[in-house]
């Protein structure tokens, strides 16, 4: 999959245990520093989702960090 400017994904995110103790605002912060907008991060502990809108160049998704999976347009 490769994931298109200015177009809206939604994500499932697994955490590592250490990971899982992150806010869902920091977790969002570090959507962010990827190339993504609009960031909105919902649940808690090591299972969580992930919304937002990317805005970097078009790019393949295995370049996304390991954490994030089952991504999809929205």
């Amino acid at each position: 999959m490769v994931l298109e400017k200015n177009t809206a994904y939604k994500a499932a995110l697994k955490l590592s245990w250490i990971e899982s103790i992150a806010s869902n605002e920091i977790v969002a912060k570090e959507f962010i520093k990827i190339g993504f907008t609009n960031v909105r991060v919902t649940g808690s502990g090591q299972n969580r989702e992930a919304s937002g809108t990317w805005t970097g160049a078009t790019q393949e998704v295995n370049t996304i960090p390991k954490q994030v999976t089952n991504i999809r347009k929205i």
